[in-house]
């Protein structure tokens, strides 16, 4: 803040409304406003999971797409992932893709549906969804809502 001419003094009220926390710069990293309708992703080699593969998925690599987002108040937040591909989901600490695992899910239910969901509450903060697949070097669509309720 600043004035038009030089050497000018007195008092001044600056506000700022709608401020977000900085924009990841990862071209794998998204960020995403909450709630959110259905984003449409692609899996593809370009963008490799960060979070360790689970038991008997095989060797390789994973790949996966990152949500980035950041909640002012504390809010019920579900986090839907559907595909053809079997998903795996993980919701992380922090702006980006080396935050801490505070959840994750696999299936909704093994067998029978194999999307991932997350329902929990969170407090004030940035936190970043990883968006993966069960097996490795599964490429393919999917399709991410969010919603939230204070």
């Amino acid at each position: 803040a600043t004035t038009y001419f030089t050497k000018k003094t007195g008092d001044f009220t600056l506000t700022v409304s709608g401020a977000q926390s900085p924009i990841p710069t990862d071209p794998c990293v998204e960020s995403i406003s909450i709630p959110t309708d259905a984003l449409a992703g692609t899996w593809s080699d370009n963008c490799a999971a960060v979070a360790d593969k689970p038991r008997n998925a095989g060797e390789g690599d994973r790949y996966a797409r990152f949500y980035a987002f950041t909640i002012e108040e504390e809010t019920t937040v579900t986090i839907d992932l559907k595909s053809e591909v079997d998903t795996y989901l993980y919701l992380r600490k922090g702006m980006g893709k080396d935050g801490e695992i505070i959840i994750a899910n696999d299936d909704i239910k093994y067998q029978v549906i194999t999307d991932s969901t997350l329902t929990l509450t969170l407090k004030p903060g940035d936190y970043t969804i990883e968006a993966t697949t069960y097996f490795t070097k599964k490429t393919g669509d999917f399709t991410l809502t969010v919603s939230g309720t204070q």
